[in-house]
C-alpha cells in the first residue's frame, strides 16, 4: 500500500506538471517540451515499475502474463532528455536530428535490445525476466540496470556542473527577453543524485529486492514532491521567473555608463580595473564569456563583481556586456563604409550567440534594430 500510495502521488503530480509545461508559455521557450517530456518519462517509468512491484510481490500472474517492462525504454530516456533541456535552456540548440540521436541512440538500443529478447520468449520465460527485476537475477536485468545507473549518474553530474557553475551570477540566465532564476535545478540534480546512490546501495545489498524498488518509487515521488513545493509555494509563483525592465537607453558616442555614487575608494578602484579591462581586453567578444572570467582580468571576487555591476551600473552582468557588445557592434557598423557587413557577421564578432540575441540587445540600448541603424548609417551617407 505504501508504494501504491507514493507512486499516486508522484506520477499525479508529474503529470500536472506536463500538462502545466507542454501548454503554457513559460520563460524557456523549445527547452521547456525537453522538460514536460522528461516528466512524462518519469511517469511512464514510475508506472511501470509500480505496476511490476506489484504483480511479483502478490503473485498475480495474470498481471504478469500481460505486462509489458516499458520502464526499459522509458528510464533510460530521462537523463538524456533533461540534458537536452539544459542545453537548449543555455542556448545551445541540437543542429539536427543527428545530434539528438548521438544522445538517444545510446540510451535506445540497450533498452529496446532487451525489450525484443522479451518479446521473442515463451511465456514462461517472460515472468522469469520479470519476477526477475526484483532482483536483477538475470544476466540482462543486471546489464540493463548497470548501464541505467551509470549512463544517468553521467548526465545528471554534467547537467549539475553546468548549473552550478552559475552560481556567481546567482543562477540568473537570459532567455529571451526574461531573466530567469535556474536554481531550483542544482536541488533537482542533487536529490535525483543522492537517490540515484541510495538505490545503488541497496542494489548491491542482499535480500533487499522490494525495499530498493521501492526506494526507486520514493526518488521519483521525493523529485515530485519537490516541484510541487517549489513551483507551488515559491512566492514568484511556477516558473521562477525575474522580468527585466523594458527601458530603451539610447547610446550616443560619447556616452558612458551611467555610475552610482562610489561609496567606498576600494569600490572606485575596482570598477577602475574592470572599465580598463573591459577597454583593453575586450572580454565581451567572446561568446562563452562569463564572470569568472572578467572577474580574473579586473582582480575581483566574482560574486562582488556582479554587485559591482548591479549597483553602480545598475544593470544585472549579461547587460553590462551587452552593452558593451552593442557599442562594439555600432562602431564596425559605422565604419564599414562599403556596407558590406552582414548582420549575422557582425553578431559573431562582437560575441553575441544569435542574430536574435543581438536584434534583442541592439533594440535595449539604441531603441531601434540593428538593421535600421546600419539604414540610416547609409541614408547619412
Amino acid at each position: 500500500m505504501f508504494s501504491t500510495g507514493i507512486a499516486t502521488f508522484s506520477v499525479f503530480i508529474l503529470i500536472i506538471f506536463s500538462i502545466v509545461f507542454f501548454l503554457k508559455k513559460w520563460p524557456g521557450g523549445g527547452a521547456n517540451y525537453f522538460l514536460a517530456i522528461a516528466f512524462v518519462l518519469m511517469v511512464i517509468s514510475n508506472l511501470s515499475i509500480s505496476v511490476l512491484h506489484y504483480a511479483s510481490s502478490f503473485k498475480p500472474y495474470d498481471l504478469l502474463k500481460s505486462y509489458f517492462p516499458a520502464h526499459s525504454v522509458s528510464a533510460l530516456l530521462i537523463a538524456p532528455t533533461l540534458y537536452l533541456y539544459i542545453c537548449v535552456l543555455f542556448g545551445h540548440r541540437p543542429a539536427s536530428w543527428k545530434k539528438l540521436l548521438l544522445h538517444y541512440t545510446p540510451a535506445l538500443l540497450p533498452g529496446t535490445l532487451y525489450l525484443l529478447y522479451f518479446a521473442t520468449q515463451p511465456e514462461p520465460m517472460q515472468i522469469h525476466l520479470l519476477m526477475s527485476h526484483q532482483h536483477a537475477s538475470h544476466w540482462m536485468v543486471a546489464v540493463l540496470n548497470s548501464v541505467f545507473c551509470i549512463q544517468t549518474a553521467t548526465y545528471f553530474i554534467i547537467c549539475l556542473r553546468n548549473v552550478y557553475a552559475l552560481r556567481q551570477v546567482n543562477y540568473d540566465i537570459e532567455v529571451g527577453e526574461k531573466l530567469i532564476n535556474i536554481r531550483w535545478l542544482v536541488y533537482f540534480f542533487v536529490i535525483a543524485l543522492v537517490g540515484l546512490g541510495i538505490h545503488l546501495l541497496l542494489g548491491f545489498l542482499s535480500g533487499f529486492s522490494h525495499l530498493r524498488i521501492t526506494a526507486g518509487l520514493c526518488i521519483y515521488a521525493a523529485l515530485a514532491a519537490y516541484l510541487a513545493f517549489y513551483f507551488v509555494w515559491n512566492s514568484q509563483q511556477a516558473v521562477p521567473l525575474r522580468p527585466q525592465p523594458e527601458i530603451l537607453i539610447p547610446l550616443p558616442e560619447t556616452d558612458q555608463p551611467v555610475k552610482q555614487p562610489i561609496v567606498s575608494e576600494k569600490d572606485s578602484l575596482q570598477l577602475s580595473r574592470l572599465e580598463t579591462e573591459m577597454e583593453k581586453s575586450k572580454p565581451y567578444l567572446v561568446r562563452k564569456c562569463d564572470v569568472r572570467k572578467v572577474a580574473g582580468l579586473a582582480q575581483i571576487n566574482p560574486n562582488h563583481l556582479s554587485e559591482l555591476i548591479n549597483t553602480h551600473f545598475d544593470l544585472n552582468f549579461w547587460n553590462y556586456l551587452n552593452k558593451y557588445r552593442v557599442e562594439y557592434a555600432r562602431e564596425l557598423l559605422q565604419n564599414d563604409k562599403a556596407h558590406k557587413l552582414m548582420l549575422e557577421v557582425v553578431a559573431e564578432k562582437c560575441g553575441f550567440g544569435s542574430k536574435s540575441s543581438f536584434n534583442r540587445a541592439f533594440k535595449k540600448f539604441t531603441g531601434q534594430t540593428p538593421k535600421k541603424y546600419q539604414q540610416d548609417i547609409e541614408k547619412q551617407k
